[in-house]
């Protein structure tokens, strides 16, 4: 149990410092797809948590679902932009698992609590995410970083639209 804890914060840390060799291996080996659903989770219940002192309970639970259903959503939109409107080749599984991984700044939306450094917090945390979210789709599809980086903005409009009607 240690051991895979220990893996869990290695992977979550290596992710955060956008370590090629960690993308990479997340990408090509099958046996991540639990340690990055794993990850948006976490992601989730730190997020879930940042908002639970405006709600309650009920709002943790549903955040937890709408950022799985987020990370599904997500992927499947960048990988139709990316394998069948643009023509890169990669498995949706592979794709979803190195962005699972890039929900790691997300983390810190937990501080997202303390008074006056907060908003501060979770500024950052959706930068950073974006960024590492424009990272793994440059690995996963081998392409530039201005290419990945237009994907992403890509997939963001049909994603905004699709979260929207979800939330309502």
């Amino acid at each position: 149990m240690k051991n895979k804890v220990q893996s869990l914060i290695k992977l979550i840390y290596n992710s955060l410092i956008f370590d090629q060799k960690t993308y990479r291996e997340v990408k090509d080996n099958g046996e991540y797809t639990k340690y990055c659903l794993l990850i948006v989770i976490i992601a989730a219940l730190c997020d879930g948590v940042s908002t639970a002192h405006y709600t309650n309970a009920e709002g943790l639970v549903k955040q937890l679902v709408f950022s799985i259903v987020g990370w599904i959503i997500s992927s499947a939109i960048i990988y139709l932009i990316g394998v069948r409107v643009i023509g890169y080749s990669s498995g949706i599984l592979q794709l979803a698992r190195t962005l699972g991984i890039s929900y790691s700044p997300h983390i810190i939306n937990l501080f997202t609590i303390i008074p006056f450094i907060g908003i501060n917090i979770f500024i950052i945390s959706v930068i950073w995410g974006f960024f590492t979210t424009v990272y793994a789709v440059k690995l996963t599809f081998n392409c530039r970083k201005l290419i990945a980086f237009l994907i992403t903005l890509a997939g963001l409009v049909p994603y905004g639209i699709i979260m929207f009607f979800l939330l309502r």
